[in-house]
C-alpha cells in the first residue's frame, strides 16, 4: 500500500461531518480521520422517540463508516494546520 499524499480531519461526526468522510473514501491517496466526542452518532430527528422511551437515537459509527475511515473518538481544542 502506497503512503497517502493527502491527510484529512473531518471534526464532527454530525450528518455533514460523516458525510464528507464517505464520500472523500472514493478520491485514491487520502487518509481520512473522523473526530467526533461521541462514539456513537446522534441521530438528531430520533431525539424524540429516545426521550418519549419508544426508540433509540444512537448508531454506532462502525455501520456508518466506510472501509478506511478512522474514527478517533476526542474532542478538537484548536486547529493548527501546519
Amino acid at each position: 500500500m502506497s503512503t497517502p499524499s493527502h491527510r484529512v480531519v473531518v471534526i464532527g461526526g454530525g450528518y455533514a461531518g460523516t458525510l464528507a468522510a464517505n464520500r472523500l473514501r472514493v478520491r485514491p491517496g487520502i487518509d481520512i480521520t473522523l473526530v467526533n466526542p461521541r462514539p456513537e452518532f446522534v441521530e438528531r430527528i430520533r431525539l424524540h422517540q429516545l426521550a418519549a422511551g419508544t426508540g433509540e437515537a444512537t448508531t454506532g459509527y462502525d455501520t456508518l463508516l466506510g472501509a478506511g475511515v478512522r474514527l478517533v473518538v476526542d474532542s478538537a481544542t484548536r486547529i493548527d494546520t501546519a
